[in-house]
């Protein structure tokens, strides 16, 4: 009896061992090396859903460099806005903006989302913003013309809703 008892807690044991292992290897054990992980899938070209989980522990990382979580919230941000989720893309940009105010990927993309929107003051703003940091920046310059364009567009259909309507009733 003692002899079968001894070999199950070495089964017990042996089964443990190969257990702790086998999770040991599922992932690194190093922070660092998970951080590097995580960027590395935030940044790259797998799935929406593992990106966001990915962005979303180099977010929550506190050994993150600012620069670093700054990003992150951008790419997050951009699956966001991407899955139409406008508000929560929003959030996103404007956290970075407050972790690195120098970022204008965060302004021209919360700029984007504005502008899909329809909100066009908000979007023109943004990407002055983002050529004010960097005036060479050729994405917020076609950007900003584009949200110009939209509000000159809208302002076109406010005066012609208007002059029909005085036109119904002088």
């Amino acid at each position: 009896a003692r002899a079968a008892d001894a070999r199950k807690g070495l089964m017990r044991f042996a089964a443990g061992a190969a257990l702790a292992a086998a999770l040991a290897a599922c992932g690194p054990s190093d922070p660092g090396a998970l951080l590097a992980s995580n960027i590395a899938q935030c940044e790259g070209e797998t799935y929406p859903e593992q990106r966001l989980a990915a962005c979303t522990a180099v977010i929550a990382d506190a050994s993150a460099e600012p620069a670093r979580r700054a990003a992150a919230l951008v790419q997050r941000g951009m699956l966001r806005a991407a899955e139409g989720q406008h508000a929560r893309a929003v959030a996103d940009f404007g956290r970075a903006i407050r972790i690195d105010a120098t970022n204008t990927d965060a302004y021209s993309e919360r700029g984007s989302v504005h502008q899909q929107r329809g909100f066009f003051d908000l979007a023109v703003r943004d990407y002055e913003a983002a050529l004010a940091i960097d005036p060479r920046n050729s994405i917020a310059s076609y950007r900003r013309e584009e949200a110009m364009r939209g509000r000159v567009d809208a302002f076109r259909e406010q005066l012609t809703q208007l002059t029909e309507i005085i036109a119904r009733d002088p």
